[in-house]
């Protein structure tokens, strides 16, 4: 009902119609200014974000030794984040797996970078925009030294077996 009224004051204004004074016109423009503003919340509030949904990609993932001190190798990951989706994301969890790294530290043995550094493993993205990248870089894996730290050095180690860099988590961002 309420929308054949407004069609019919959209109707009589467009056609010049005139309906009593000047001010009953310039009443019925200020109603359907009101009910186009009213429109366009609707439209902003209800219709935009239901559909937007985020889909991150991990691209250009490689990985590279590092010597920290005397007596240690860490193994960083580096990469890009790619969010391909219609949506942003934000909260955006990036980790290695790392099947072959030892979850309890010993001399000589490649370890998950958390157990020795006491960090969450990984790095957070707080917020990526549809279509945004974002590189990364955060330890993986580490190294300690045996005893004879001159032959690990000597003797470049291969990292890990297995490695994979995954989005663990993220959240779709209302905007």
């Amino acid at each position: 009902m309420k929308s054949r009224v407004i069609i019919g004051i959209i109707f009589m204004i467009m056609a010049g119609w005139s309906y009593g004074s000047c001010e009953d016109i310039n009443s019925l423009r200020r109603e359907l200014d009101e009910v186009k503003r009213q429109l366009n919340e609707l439209k902003r509030a209800g219709c935009t974000t239901k559909d937007a949904r985020p889909k991150l990609d991990i691209n250009g993932e490689s990985y590279v030794l590092q010597r920290r001190g005397n007596v240690q190798l860490i193994l960083v990951t580096k990469g890009t984040v790619k969010n391909s989706g219609t949506g942003d994301a934000k909260n955006i969890v990036i980790t290695t797996d790392c099947p072959e790294c030892a979850t309890v530290g010993r001399n000589g043995a490649w370890m998950d970078a958390s157990v020795v550094l006491k960090s969450r493993k990984g790095t957070v993205i707080n917020y990526l925009r549809a279509g945004e990248s974002k590189d990364f870089s955060y330890p993986a894996a580490l190294r300690v030294a045996p005893v004879s730290f001159a032959g690990i050095m000597r003797s470049a180690p291969h990292r890990p077996a297995g490695l994979k860099t995954r989005v663990v988590s993220f959240d779709a961002a209302r905007k």
